[in-house]
C-alpha cells in the first residue's frame, strides 16, 4: 500500500484560512486583552495582502466602537491583516457578560475572499 494520500483525500483537504486575532477591550482600559477571538481574512485581488473588513467585525462586535494596535486606532474601516499581532477592539462598556468562550466568530464571520 502506498503512504501517499489518494486523490479523494487531497481534493478534500483545503488551505487553511488566514485569520487575525482579535482582543475584546473597555475603552477606558489600557491595551491588555485577555479575551481573544479570530476573525477570517478577506484577500485584495489586486495588492495580494490579507485584510479585515469593519463590518465582518461588527458580525461579532456589535458594540465595537473602533479597532487599535497597541494604543493608536486604525482606520480606514478595511484594516490590513497584521499576522502574529492581536488587534484590540474597543467597546463602550467593559464586556461583563461575554468572554472568548461566549463568542462564536468562527462559525459566524466567515467572509469570502473578494
Amino acid at each position: 500500500m502506498s503512504s501517499q494520500p489518494s486523490e479523494y483525500t487531497q481534493a478534500s483537504q483545503e488551505p487553511e484560512q488566514p485569520e487575525t486575532n482579535i482582543g475584546i477591550v473597555p475603552a477606558s482600559s489600557p491595551p491588555t486583552p485577555t479575551d481573544m477571538v479570530h476573525i477570517d481574512c478577506h484577500l485584495d485581488p489586486d495588492t495580494q495582502k490579507e485584510f479585515v473588513l469593519w463590518d465582518d467585525i461588527l458580525q461579532v462586535f456589535d458594540d465595537a466602537l473602533h479597532i487599535r494596535d497597541k494604543t493608536r486606532a486604525l482606520e480606514p474601516r478595511r484594516i490590513a491583516a497584521v499576522p502574529n499581532a492581536v488587534l484590540d477592539i474597543v467597546v463602550p462598556e467593559p464586556p461583563t457578560s461575554r468572554d472568548a468562550s461566549s463568542i462564536q466568530a468562527t462559525p459566524s464571520v466567515t467572509p469570502r475572499k473578494t
